[in-house]
């Protein structure tokens, strides 16, 4: 990848500096609790003096990254884009993941940074840039760990706001998380409901909290993070969990997902790891990362915007609609045996 110094969309100059936000209260997960939001303010600038911002959006208690190593992390990118044309971002960004795989945070702000100059180069809002598929989302309002009376409190606040969907943080205690979700039902009737463990639960647990919930009947339209996505060794953890769950019946097990037993029929050589016909999980997720990166790769490649002198994209070159390595604060490693989410179906007979 060559430097291109004489395009007015050239990356001159990449910093980071700190962010910090208190909240008005603590947020508490399973894994920890915070009262400030101690994050990184990210900035690149162009040669034709256009700056775009991002924001790294480290939390300790999830990922591991700091605001010092987030900061550490970005001053350490800036040979990596500095001198390159950001309207390359796609080869930027795989630079970026290969150098700095698990600073997820400080990446996703580069990138966003990145992006943010280069639509506002182009005269066009990144929304616009992204396909203009909508010019609005609905999102919904995390409820952290506290006692059942202010979950309630702070639910029937958000509902009197205008939410209609309420995450509630779980994976403390199964018995108390029980109090914690009806209490928040009850202050929330109306609301949808999404649990977040935050790796808080071993299966057993994640799925006695589902039975006690039906048993009210409660269902969750989502269950994301029940158990610790390296939990494969511990024997009582099943080979599956994605569940349907019916009023008066207990969670049951699914088939394996048939994309991925084709994939593995369809593999050109054996994979690593294989002893007596039993599979490798480990080995298979490393195959399909390889398989990952090089149409990920292709597609970069061929999708890459180009711009004239003045540094606006011609007529003829079609805008992708959707980007295809834009990193976000809250990504984990995948997961090598169980699913980080459990998707649950709401009862409707």
């Amino acid at each position: 990848m060559a430097h291109l110094r004489n395009s007015p969309t050239t990356i001159v100059a990449l910093s980071a500096e700190p962010l910090d936000v208190p909240l008005h209260e603590p947020f508490a997960i399973a894994t920890g609790r915070i009262t400030a939001a101690r994050n990184a303010l990210v900035r690149v600038r162009l040669s034709n003096g256009v700056e775009g911002i991002g924001e790294a959006a480290p939390f300790p208690p999830s990922g591991g990254e700091t605001q010092e190593t987030a900061l550490a992390a970005v001053a350490g990118m800036q040979t990596l884009v500095e001198g390159y044309d950001v309207a390359q971002w796609r080869t930027l960004a795989r630079r970026l993941t290969a150098s700095f795989e698990h600073q997820t945070t400080a990446r996703a702000g580069v990138e966003a940074a990145m992006l943010d100059a280069l639509a506002r180069s182009w005269g066009m809002p990144l929304y616009r840039y992204f396909g203009e598929a909508t010019s609005a989302i609905e999102t919904d309002i995390t409820i952290p760990i506290e006692s059942p009376e202010h979950m309630r409190d702070l639910a029937r606040r958000y509902a009197e706001q205008g939410a209609s969907t309420l995450k509630i943080k779980v994976g403390a205690d199964v018995d108390d998380d029980l109090d914690r979700v009806l209490a928040v039902v009850e202050g929330a009737p109306d609301c949808d409901i999404m649990l977040d463990g935050n790796q808080g639960y071993t299966p057993s647990e994640a799925l006695d909290l589902l039975r006690s919930l039906a048993q009210e009947d409660v269902a969750p339209i989502l269950f994301e993070q029940p158990t610790h996505r390296r939990a494969q060794a511990d024997q009582e953890r099943p080979a599956a969990l994605t569940h349907d769950l019916q009023r008066d019946e207990v969670p049951r097990r699914v088939e394996p997902d048939p994309h991925e037993q084709r994939r593995r029929q369809e593999s050109p050589e054996p994979r690593r790891g294989l002893e007596d016909g039993a599979e490798n999980p480990e080995a298979g997720d490393a195959f399909e990362a390889d398989d990952e990166d090089d149409s990920a790769a292709a597609a970069s490649d061929s999708l890459s915007p180009t711009t004239d002198a003045a540094g606006t994209p011609p007529v003829d070159t079609p805008i992708p609609t959707m980007p295809d390595s834009v990193s976000t604060s809250t990504t984990t490693e995948p997961s090598t045996s169980i699913p980080n989410e459990v998707r649950v179906s709401r009862y409707s007979g």
